[in-house]
């Protein structure tokens, strides 16, 4: 019989929740810590490829709408990327309340509106980190070095059903406009300086209006953090596992949820497999981006017209 642990999963965002649950059912003794009341309302975009279902059981009040390509506005230049795969916008409440719900069924203990400050060792067996990007919690010194983007969101009360979504591209990320169906997100990733300016002219180029007091802002990590030792592992943000070109990381993060849950035994190899893995995307994802980049604002006669590229695990 394999060997049972008690494990704390700080966090409840996706990976937390996945998490929580799929190491309950295998029979540990799972307690999930989360310094919000609940899971709900986390701050994030709901683009995510159709690969989210090999890890959750979708039904149909989730997918929110389908997307089978984005358009990437230069300047000079508009791009049509065929996403591979199909992409679906999520409510990311709901997939949430999957999670949660599949975890209680599992035997997991929710510990909501509880914040933890230090890592509790002394009462777990495993701790698994899912606590975002910013997390100080089990930091090594190699760790002091990462970088951060911003993201900034809002949403129009507008019926849009679209199959695409529109980027726009600036000089350190991209704005984006996501039809949800019953609604429409906008959103602008980049450096932080000066960011939330440039999302302003952008909204007035596009008269649309900024609403002050509805902008969601959250902190997307650049490298990875993967922790896979003694007792404690990273996963999801908190590993820093999010695509250099997009910032998205549900499916990274999922990914690397499964890779930990089949080596809970062995952490330290869990770190071994994670990065061999996702090292050499994020390297190839960097300079994807940057070569993207510079040919899109200089000499974009050089860019194709349209392109077929798997968002996630694509071959560079």
């Amino acid at each position: 019989m394999a060997k049972q642990y008690k494990i704390a999963i700080i966090g409840a965002g996706i990976n937390g929740l996945y998490l929580a649950w799929k190491l309950a059912e295998q029979g540990h003794q799972v307690v999930l810590f989360e310094k919000k009341p609940n899971p709900f309302g986390k701050i994030c975009s709901g683009l995510i490829s159709a690969r989210i279902k090999n890890f959750v059981p979708l039904d149909e009040k989730v997918v929110l709408n389908r997307i089978e390509k984005c358009f990437i506005n230069y300047p000079r230049k508009r791009v049509e990327l065929a996403m591979a795969p199909l992409h679906f916008v999520v409510d990311r409440d709901h997939l949430n309340q999957i999670l949660w719900d599949s975890g209680r069924r599992a035997g997991v203990q929710y510990l909501f509106d509880h914040e933890i400050s230090q890592l509790p060792d002394k009462d777990f067996d495993r701790i698994v980190l899912c606590n975002g990007g910013v997390s100080k919690l089990g930091e090594r010194p190699e760790m002091v070095t990462q970088s951060f983007y911003l993201g900034l969101q809002f949403f129009e009360e507008k019926k849009d059903y679209k199959n695409h979504v529109e980027t726009w591209a600036h000089e350190s990320g991209f704005f984006w406009k996501i039809p949800r169906g019953s609604n429409v997100e906008w959103g602008v990733l980049g450096a932080s300086l000066g960011l939330i300016n440039k999302f302003r002219g952008f909204c007035k180029e596009k008269l649309i209006v900024f609403p002050e007091d509805k902008i969601q802002s959250a902190i997307i990590p650049q490298g990875l953090r993967i922790i896979g030792c003694d007792k404690v592992a990273t996963c999801g943000d908190a590993a820093g596992l999010c695509k250099p070109w997009s910032g998205g990381g549900v499916i990274w993060g999922l990914t690397a949820a499964d890779m930990l849950i089949r080596n809970i035994d062995n952490l330290a190899q869990y770190e071994k497999e994670a990065r061999e893995f996702f090292t050499p995307l994020v390297f190839k994802g960097e300079i994807a981006r940057k070569a993207a980049s510079f040919v899109g604002f200089n000499t974009p006669f050089l860019m194709p017209s349209k392109v077929r590229r798997d968002n996630d695990f694509p071959i560079l």
